[in-house]
């Protein structure tokens, strides 16, 4: 499971802050609690101590708000990748559903004119469906997830079983 999906990622973030935070206090021997306990008591007769309250608080809600932001900007795109490649499908499915027509007068007419055998008209049939099946799966992708074709080309998995989606 890529990190970016790991559902406790702030979590560790915040376990990588403690351990630096852990690491620094015993590598220059400083002790940072009680360097923010001193620093409470010297403000105290101004009543700064009581802002830390709220600003501690804050700071860790902006710190989640900014790490969700970017995921929020990330499924955004992904959104609009999807929108793009569900449109350039429909264009693909316009103009390969006018050849597939095609193909089907054209092979009603050889059929007609026995000009190809049985096994040859069957076998375009069969064709020209698994074409179309393949077609509507990839329209109706939910997820651009690629697949590898060999020699570095790139295409887009539209298998059903890797279109599912997890609500978790």
């Amino acid at each position: 499971m890529p990190f970016d999906q790991f559902r406790f990622k702030n979590s560790l973030y915040m376990l990588l802050v403690g351990s630096i935070l852990i690491a620094i206090n015993i590598y220059f021997e400083l002790d940072i609690f009680e360097m923010a306990v001193a620093f409470v008591h010297q403000y105290e007769e101004y009543d700064l101590d009581e802002l830390l309250l709220i600003g501690i608080p804050i700071l860790v809600g902006l710190l989640i708000d900014l790490l969700n932001e970017k995921q929020r900007k990330q499924h955004l795109i992904d959104e609009e990748r999807l929108k793009a490649l569900k449109a350039t499908m429909n264009t693909v499915h316009d103009i390969n559903n006018n050849f597939l027509n095609a193909m089907v007068y054209f092979v009603s007419e050889a059929k007609e004119e026995k000009q190809l055998t049985d096994d040859s008209i069957e076998e375009i049939d069969k064709l020209i469906y698994e074409t179309a099946e393949r077609l509507k799966l990839l329209g109706n992708i939910t997820h651009t997830n690629e697949t590898d074709y060999g020699q570095g080309i790139k295409g887009i998995d539209y298998k059903p079983s890797q279109n599912t989606t997890d609500d978790q």
